[in-house]
């Protein structure tokens, strides 16, 4: 699946490598790193045509001030892919943000992931996947279960992520205010 992204800011990003890191040394999981970049989706879709897409991500970008995000606390998504993840808290500049990328990507892509819809979102910062089990997540929380995740911070980005290879990489980032 390919997706508009945001990437997060040092010294955030660090944080989540790290948290990476020592889940794979200490509980053995390396699931995460099919996507290895810090972030959090706004939208996913089977393809959206190219052209179109940066164009509007570049206006978009072009036309944003950097918007202020909050973090609070782990979620996890159940079933049987569990996903271990850092809460976005869904400020209403967040939540307008999200509205504008549908309402203009939504001519443009094909088969759109349903959970990214504005019903659906919830924004977070994913910690572990793919070969999270439910032995293993009593192990993860035990370790994270000390650590203080109510982060602020401020993104100032959107990015194309497409997943063309094993660990997909970013094709565009544009950066807020730029107008070029």
């Amino acid at each position: 699946m390919n997706a508009i992204i945001s990437l997060l800011p040092d010294p955030f990003k660090q944080k989540v490598e790290q948290l990476w890191d020592q889940l794979e040394n200490e509980v053995g999981l390396r699931g995460i790193r099919a996507v290895p970049f810090p972030h959090f989706s706004w939208q996913g879709a089977q393809e959206y045509e190219e052209n179109g897409l940066e164009l509007i991500l570049k206006t978009m970008a072009g036309l944003s001030k950097p918007i202020k995000v909050q973090t609070s606390g782990l979620g996890l998504f159940t079933g049987k892919s569990p996903v271990l993840f850092i809460n976005v808290i869904k400020s209403p500049q967040l939540m307008r943000m999200h509205q504008q990328i549908w309402s203009g990507t939504r001519p443009i892509g094909k088969e759109f992931n349903l959970y990214y819809e504005s019903d659906l979102w919830q924004p977070h910062i994913s910690i572990a996947m793919e070969d999270v089990t439910p032995e293993k997540i009593g192990q993860v929380m035990e370790k994270l279960s000390v650590i203080e995740f109510n982060w602020t911070f401020e993104i100032d980005n959107f990015a194309y992520f497409v997943s063309d290879s094993p660990t997909g990489r970013i094709k565009h980032k544009f950066l807020f205010g730029q107008k070029t």
